[in-house]
């Protein structure tokens, strides 16, 4: 199948406090998630670094083979899923 996201050793803080540590992730085309989890345990922030919209300190996050951020492959997702 093809892989729509790829996210790798993903790893994000804010100040000392670790929010992404060391996240691996890889959501393939047909696949249907949900992301749970408490008030502040990163679920957010995962997602503004998938789109591009926080930087990450380590790691990479590929969509649709693209390393992020790159806004303008956002607009294929629909498409592809």
């Amino acid at each position: 199948m093809k892989k729509l996201i790829q996210i790798t050793s993903l790893s994000k803080s804010f100040g000392d406090q670790t929010v992404l540590d060391n996240i691996d992730f890889n959501l393939e085309k047909g696949e249907i998630v949900g992301l749970i989890g408490p008030s502040g345990s990163g679920k957010s922030t995962l997602i503004k670094t998938m789109l591009g919209m926080e930087k990450a300190d380590k790691g990479e996050a590929l969509v649709l083979d693209n390393k992020m951020p790159k806004r303008e492959i956002l607009s294929n997702i629909g498409y592809m899923a």
